[in-house]
C-alpha cells in the first residue's frame, strides 16, 4: 500500500481551505540511483533512491501478472545521507518482460513520487 493513504487528510484540508492551502505542496527531492535490470526470475532485484534524510519511502512494483507481494518491499526511511534501498528476490514463475516501479516519499507535508522500470528476462 502506497503512502497515499497518510495523504488523504491532508488533501480534504486543502480543499476546504481553498488555494492557499496548497500551497504545503512542495516537491520532494527524489531521484532514482540505481535499478537492476534485466532480472532473472527468481533472480535478485535491487532499486536505490536519493532523497532527503528522514523522508519515509513506500515502494510499489508490478510486474505482467501484477503487485508483487515481496516482504522487502514495505516502507523505509532515507538514511542519514538520504538513501533508500530495497533488495528483494523476483518469483520464479514471475513472466519474462517489463516491470514498473513507483517510490513515493514523504517528509511533514512534502511527498513526490518516481516511477522506473526493469527488465525481467
Amino acid at each position: 500500500m502506497m503512502l497515499t493513504w497518510l495523504i488523504l487528510p491532508i488533501l480534504i484540508a486543502a480543499a476546504l481551505l481553498g488555494p492557499a492551502a496548497t500551497s504545503v505542496w512542495a516537491d520532494l527531492p527524489i531521484k532514482v540511483i540505481s535499478v537492476t535490470s534485466p532480472v532473472k526470475p527468481g533472480g535478485a532485484a535491487r532499486v536505490e533512491v536519493q532523497t532527503v534524510p528522514a523522508a519515509v519511502c513506500d515502494i510499489e512494483v508490478v510486474y505482467r501478472s501484477g503487485p508483487s507481494r515481496a516482504a522487502p518491499l514495505r516502507p523505509r526511511r532515507a538514511d542519514e545521507k538520504g538513501r533508500v534501498v530495497w533488495v528483494w528476490r523476483v518469483g520464479r514463475q514471475t513472466p519474462v518482460g517489463k516491470a514498473f516501479v513507483m517510490v513515493e516519499c514523504l517528509l511533514g507535508e512534502e511527498i513526490t513520487k518516481v516511477r522506473t522500470e526493469f527488465t525481467i528476462r
